[in-house]
């Protein structure tokens, strides 16, 4: 035991991530580590004793799905996750990360990811090319939490082949492995894809196994916003057991949901064919967030030809009546679309519009709305906002079900990912960036009872940290990381909603961050305690 220690927290009812009922005792810290977790005497002295009675003390929450890549460095505290007691970000997700980064195409890379805040970002970032320059310019942004890095699948095809709808040569293959192979051994911690959007969408399934294949070699992990997450996602899944079981390696369901009204219920079929698949074997975990919509850019909704040579030539394809005429029809009247066909699926009513930095005033309106107020078909609503703001404009589309939601959420591997985009100036983000972790706990665990408390936090916590192979994190155990979240369980919940979705939570009261205390009483101190960590 120390003869001192730089912060004690009393009498907290601990819940330590394993699962288990929580138990009293008082935990001690020193520097970046938990020291003790005990009945700490009186006589010990500490720089500072945080009083916990009646709360709860549990590990920081690990956000499995955050695209807080470009964020944490506009906002280093990446104050909107720290609130909610995240005090690790997995970034990187859905083929999405900042890096790598080639002459040729960086242009490319950066329109695609203005959607996290990309095209905020100075020349100085924009300078970098590979993974590892990226982590190290991570680390002079000084976060304020713990990062896990992934490679994306769609930033290597862009560095590559750019925006072109066709299949790698052999020779640019080569290079897709060695830039997947400079991630990995950068500190990378598993390739991610995002196979609904383009130029991701134009990889076969081959090309997915040979670049997992690489990120396997390290003891990586695949992560994958799977190719369908409605009318073909029984198909999507049967597609990424293939490339966990053919490239050996663990895989991981992004966001996992059941999207568009003929398809609610369907989790009960996606959650067997994970549990087949586990008892043959392979890893297979995944995460969700709790609401009933979604959140993406725009453009997404689009048929992936038309999105090919990139955005500059989107806008200006759409321009043309004609193409506009073919893309209506296309998604109109294709009763099984090969890819992700949002409009038909969700329509026009519940696609809600959450940031148009040049139309402000369709913020928070749907597009049926919006092409009531301008007199205007709603496809010439949705092409012209593409147009003017290519890929700054983002939606919210509403089209899963409550029971689908709860059922993923008691099955035992669910843990807990925000999928949080970032917004800037006047959007109406989605409320999962500010809310996500307390509302879990205090709606689906307080409020509805779906899952007890001690396992909503295993899922935020040590399950994560398992998967994801963060050995110092997820677990209160002496010599773990002193990442710790204090809240009141009885008034701990989400205040954002859609329609004012910076609101921040109530509940917490600390949020300590390798031994830092970087939240008190709701309030951002400033720390910069937070690591860029390395597989």
């Amino acid at each position: 035991m120390p003869e001192r220690y730089d912060l004690i927290i009393r009498n907290g009812r601990i819940i330590d991530g394993t699962g288990n009922p929580y138990f009293t005792a008082d935990i001690g810290i020193v520097g970046e580590e938990i020291a003790a977790i005990s009945l700490i005497g009186d006589e010990m002295k500490a720089d500072r004793v945080l009083d916990a009675t009646g709360m709860i003390v549990s590990p920081g929450f690990i956000d499995t799905h955050s695209h807080d890549d470009a964020y944490i460095f506009i906002d280093p505290r990446c104050s909107q996750k720290v609130r909610q007691g995240v005090t690790t970000d997995v970034i990187g997700n859905c083929g999405f990360s900042m890096a790598p980064l080639s002459d040729e195409h960086c242009n490319d890379l950066k329109a695609l990811t203005a959607i996290m805040g990309g095209d905020r970002l100075g020349d100085d970032f924009w300078s970098i090319r590979s993974f590892a320059q990226f982590l190290a310019k991570l680390d002079t942004a000084k976060p304020g939490i713990n990062m896990v890095p992934l490679v994306g699948h769609g930033a290597i095809r862009i560095a590559v082949i750019g925006f072109e709808n066709r299949a790698p040569s052999e020779s640019e293959m080569v290079k897709m492995k060695a830039i997947t192979e400079e991630a990995m051994q950068a500190g990378a911690f598993g390739l991610s894809s995002g196979l609904i959007y383009v130029p991701a969408n134009y990889a076969e399934t081959d090309e997915i196994i040979e670049l997992a294949g690489v990120a396997a070699k390290y003891g990586g992990i695949y992560a994958t916003h799977m190719r369908s997450e409605s009318n073909h996602e029984l198909e999507a899944i049967q597609e990424t057991l293939k490339i966990a079981r053919e490239a050996n390696i663990a895989a991981h369901i992004s966001h996992h949901k059941i999207i568009g009204q003929k398809n609610w219920g369907n989790s009960k079929l996606t959650l067997k064919a994970f549990s087949d698949a586990r008892a043959k074997g392979l890893k297979v975990t995944w995460d969700q967030y709790p609401y009933r919509a979604g959140s993406t850019f725009l453009a997404a909704a689009l048929p992936p030809h038309i999105q090919a040579q990139g955005v500059k030539s989107l806008s200006e394809k759409l321009k043309a009546p004609a193409v506009r005429s073919k893309i209506r029809q296309e998604i109109e009247c294709r009763e099984d679309s090969p890819w992700e066909n949002i409009i038909k699926d969700a329509g026009f009513d519940n696609i809600i519009i959450s940031a148009s930095p040049r139309n402000e005033d369709f913020i928070g309106k749907s597009i049926a709305v919006i092409a009531e107020m301008t007199t205007k078909d709603p496809f010439d609503v949705y092409f012209d906002l593409i147009i003017e703001e290519q890929m700054e404009a983002t939606m919210i589309i509403f089209g899963m079900d409550d029971r689908d939601i709860e059922r993923i959420l008691k099955a035992s591997d669910t843990m807990i990912g925000s999928d949080g985009i970032p917004g800037f100036g006047s959007a109406k983000i989605h409320p999962r960036m500010t809310g996500t972790f307390p509302r879990i706990l205090g709606c689906y665990v307080r409020e509805r009872g779906i899952i007890t408390l001690q396992d909503a936090i295993r899922k935020m916590t040590s399950l994560p940290a398992q998967t994801f192979g963060l050995f110092k994190k997820g677990l209160l155990r002496q010599g773990m990381d002193a990442d710790l979240v204090i809240f009141n369980q009885d008034t701990i919940i989400d205040k954002s909603t859609f329609e004012d979705p910076l609101q921040p939570p109530e509940g917490i009261h600390w949020v300590i961050v390798n031994g830092q205390i970087a939240v008190e009483e709701g309030k951002i101190t400033g720390t910069a305690s937070g690591k860029v960590l390395r597989r």
